[in-house]
């Protein structure tokens, strides 16, 4: 999530690949008193102490934004936001977790099925648990558990930790307002963005180029791999995406 006062753009960040990417793009032409939250090593550091003051961090809604910087300069800035189909955002998130576990059961000479045990029996090592959140914070996320927990794709999306975690959240409920309308201006779908980067060029008046950054190093699914009725599943629960988004199944 980006506030730029010196530009007048708010940028909105709906889901950790693409996000990311728009952020780091856009990093080099802020100035000092820009705000970005996470994404970069300044936005991750600033993050917490954001969260902590303000309430305002990397994954705010559009809402959420307006509450704390105030609804009408909120309306008086570009804002934007980037979506993704929900089958591919289901995906990525399920790979990008797979690939944080992996790495975490490496490093410690793991198993999958060890690191499972080690996340969900925390309780029963409490201390060498918090000095291994300390180290890997992802290990605290409940939907963490909820992947190491369930090793098939079709039980981690109907997990209650997955349902709960913002992002599984549906992405339209990020950039409206509580009665509803769509608080930000513009919504770019990521598959879209190479076509609208000149077109944002122009309306942040900065030099974009968007390259692929976040990508998760190890794929433990792809979207054609998905079942049947856990795809039926994904487009039920996210059919206001489908429709505010203009996405074909």
């Amino acid at each position: 999530m980006i506030v730029a006062n010196s530009r007048r753009f708010i940028f909105v960040h709906i889901h950790k690949t693409g996000g990311s990417s728009m952020e780091l793009a856009i990093a080099p032409h802020l100035r000092w008193n820009d705000v970005i939250l996470g994404s970069t090593p300044l936005g991750r550091a600033a993050n917490q102490a954001f969260r902590d003051a303000h309430g305002l961090f990397d994954h705010a809604s559009a809402e959420e934004i307006a509450f704390v910087c105030g609804s009408d300069l909120f309306e008086s800035y570009y804002s934007f936001a980037l979506v993704r189909h929900p089958l591919d955002r289901a995906v990525s998130m399920y790979n990008f977790l797979a690939s944080l576990c992996r790495f975490a059961a490496r490093r410690r000479d793991f198993s999958r099925a060890k690191l499972a045990k080690f996340v969900l029996d925390r309780r029963d090592h409490s201390e060498e648990f918090a000095v291994a959140v300390e180290r890997d914070p992802f290990l605290g996320w409940p939907i963490t558990a909820a992947f190491l927990e369930h090793e098939r794709f079709g039980d981690f999306i109907r997990a209650p930790e997955t349902r709960s975690d913002r992002s599984f959240l549906p992405q339209v409920d990020m950039v409206r307002s509580l009665d509803g309308r769509v608080r930000v201006r513009d919504c770019v779908r990521l598959e879209d963005l190479p076509l609208r980067v000149s077109d944002l060029s122009r309306k942040l008046g900065i030099p974009l180029e968007i390259g692929h950054h976040n990508a998760a190093p190890f794929l433990a699914l792809e979207r054609r791999d998905l079942r049947n009725d856990d795809m039926d599943y994904l487009l039920h629960e996210f059919g206001e995406d489908i429709l505010a988004f203009d996405y074909g199944v």
